[in-house]
């Protein structure tokens, strides 16, 4: 068996996984945590390769791993992708496994006796041929789309449309939300159809960035939010900032302390209920208040003309 890694740096994509850490797999995994097949044929492959054996694989190579406390995704104990990568390539070598690097394929034709494969490195006779070149994700790491184009040529249909999964989500530049930036948070994200349903949903730590948002929350959600952008034009992202507080409590929470502490329901006066004050003062930005400061109370009955936030 011989592996043929185009990359510049051997395992690139495995290095920047995770944060550098390269979270392995998750403690629990059902076909649901997965798309591009039918639940069946993932159950299938789970079935024969599921978190045990994964689990076990690595611990052969030395490799322990530690489950996250607020995800559920298996780190190895080192923190370190690097430890990943060299458990792989040592179990590529004791399995016999020839690694040619860097050797990219730019294609693949049927020849009578298998496959012929060509690229700058050489040209090699192949009975089969496995594609694991990833998408369109990190062109640096090899992920260049090129692995697609293999595919076509051969025949295979590809199915549309393919977008980036596991992405942050950039936000325009004059977004509310850039100017949080370093602000993590427990959030839930809900993709809200055009005709009004929750199509999918995400729960999780969120994290506020200089381009808009990432975090375990977002990456999962961002496959369904960039796939319904082509097929539902109408469709919303909807953030919920307080996931813990159900929303009629959150409302009548707002509606009586504007009327205790404010005198009046009009939104002029603000309780940071449930919210941090960095939060707050950023939705208020957000919906056109530029005039608001900090009190330690509001005082029964006193309107104001500027937005008062109560500490």
């Amino acid at each position: 068996m011989v592996a043929l890694d185009g990359a510049r740096r051997i395992g690139a994509k495995i290095l920047v996984s995770g944060g550098g850490r390269c979270n392995v797999t998750h403690w629990q995994v059902t076909a649901r945590d997965y798309a591009g097949s039918t639940p069946p044929a993932i159950r299938n492959v789970l079935g024969r390769f599921g978190v045990a054996e994964t689990v076990e694989f690595f611990r052969a190579q030395g490799v322990e791993f530690y489950r996250e406390a607020d995800t559920g995704k298996l780190f190895p104990t080192t923190d370190s992708a690097r430890t990943i990568l060299d458990a792989l390539l040592v179990a590529a070598r004791e399995a016999g496994v020839r690694l040619v690097h860097p050797a990219a394929v730019t294609a693949i034709e049927r020849a009578p006796a298998g496959f012929h494969l060509t690229g700058p490195a050489g040209v090699w006779q192949a009975a089969r041929v496995v594609l694991a070149t990833g998408g369109c994700s990190l062109p640096k790491s090899g992920s260049d789309g090129l692995g697609f184009r293999l595919a076509a040529a051969l025949g295979h249909s590809l199915a549309r449309p393919i977008v980036p999964a596991l992405v942050p989500l950039v936000l325009p530049g004059d977004h509310w939300i850039r100017s949080l930036s370093g602000l993590a948070l427990p959030c839930r994200f809900r993709l809200v159809s055009g005709a009004g349903k929750v199509t999918a949903e995400s729960v999780g730590s969120t994290l506020c960035t200089h381009t808009g948002l990432s975090g375990p929350a977002t990456l999962d959600i961002s496959r369904h939010w960039l796939v319904s952008r082509v097929r539902d034009p109408d469709a919303r992202l909807v953030i919920d900032w307080l996931p813990a507080v159900p929303a009629a409590d959150l409302e009548s929470q707002w509606f009586v302390q504007r009327m205790i502490m404010g005198g009046q329901i009009e939104p002029f006066d603000f309780h940071k209920t449930g919210f941090s004050f960095t939060i707050l003062c950023g939705i208020l930005r957000g919906h056109g208040f530029d005039g608001f400061r900090r009190v330690k109370s509001f005082g029964l009955f006193k309107d104001t003309s500027i937005v008062n936030i109560c500490a």
